[in-house]
């Protein structure tokens, strides 16, 4: 990477309203993600359905870590954000077993209670070591 070391990410779609804030950095081969949302990139809208908000929180976690440059295989750790812990769980879980289907390949996940934005009721961010 020239210039800089670090390298902001962006994802079309998914921004922070009006603040000046990427959706990821990266420095070498590290990347931080910014809270990851379930926000439905192609409407702009936050879904009613909890299991469409996970569905697309996944999806925006996967489109963040590819335009990284790297796979979702980079992603060695996932905190979640949520408002119910118990609400999520279900939805969480059968998106997660889909994403990272291998019990031996797995990235750490760790889930806290937040409160978090009134529109969401889940929200993530992770950290991903890229094969260069």
């Amino acid at each position: 990477m020239a210039g800089s070391r670090r390298k902001a990410i962006y994802v079309e779609g998914l921004g922070h309203g009006d603040h000046p804030i990427p959706a990821a950095s990266r420095i070498g081969d590290t990347v931080y993600s910014g809270g990851v949302s379930g926000l439905d990139r192609a409407t702009q809208a936050m879904p009613e359905a909890l299991e469409d908000e996970v569905v697309h929180l996944f999806a925006n976690m996967r489109a963040t870590v590819e335009a990284a440059g790297g796979t979702v295989a980079d992603i060695i750790r996932v905190t979640v954000f949520a408002r119910d812990r118990a609400a999520v769980g279900p939805a969480l879980n059968a998106r997660w077993l889909e994403m990272f289907p291998d019990a031996n390949d797995r990235p750490a996940r760790h889930v806290n209670v937040a409160e978090i934005h009134p529109a969401m009721r889940i929200q993530c961010e992770f950290v991903a070591i890229l094969d260069d």
